[in-house]
């Protein structure tokens, strides 16, 4: 069952392969907040990897490590981002827009919670251009989990979601007067 769910995983990956020109790397630095475990707030940090598979969809990879006073977790997520103007190198394509993007992800969430849940990212954002490779963009994720024991005293909750709010650095792979080889 494993393989199959690997290799269903593989095809969906070299589906996807973008012929865009866009794909970028960074770091994200930010807040989670848990309103079940004691209203916690607590720092986070993570990475972010987006890959455009036209002008304005991209397909994104995003993880990110919380923790405070002995309490943290981490979860990996994957999403289908929207941009609503088009981002790309092109000098012809705004230099920010908005987005939202939808998604699918694991967690290993606050130290009460045993295994791993499964959570449903929805993010609102908007990015920047700085530069012909630099991006800068500020965000916030609400994420709604499986489980409903997000409680700090092991008790069952109906608050079954956590949120996530914070800016990142990234650098896009390609150098920018690179001609896209799916328009040549």
């Amino acid at each position: 069952m494993k393989i199959k769910i690997l290799l269903l995983g593989a095809i969906i990956l070299f589906a996807f392969q973008s012929k865009a020109q866009l794909k970028y790397i960074g770091v994200f630095g930010g807040i989670a907040y848990f309103p079940a475990v004691n209203q916690s707030i607590m720092p986070d940090m993570g990475f972010i990897y987006s890959d455009y598979v036209d002008k304005k969809l991209s397909i994104r990879l995003q993880g990110n490590l919380s923790s405070a006073d002995n309490n943290g977790f981490w979860d990996l997520k994957g999403m289908a981002e929207y941009n609503f103007f088009r981002f790309s190198n092109s000098r012809f394509s705004k230099k920010y827009t908005p987005y939202a993007a939808l998604g699918l992800g694991i967690a290993d969430l606050p130290e009460e919670v045993a295994g791993y849940n499964l959570i449903l990212p929805a993010t609102l954002g908007v990015k920047f251009k700085l530069g012909r490779s630099a991006i800068f963009g500020v965000e916030t994720s609400f994420n709604y989990s499986n489980t409903t024991f997000l409680s700090g005293q092991n008790r069952q909750t109906t608050i079954n979601w956590y949120a996530l709010a914070g800016a990142y650095l990234a650098f896009n792979f390609y150098k920018p007067d690179m001609p896209c080889p799916a328009y040549r």
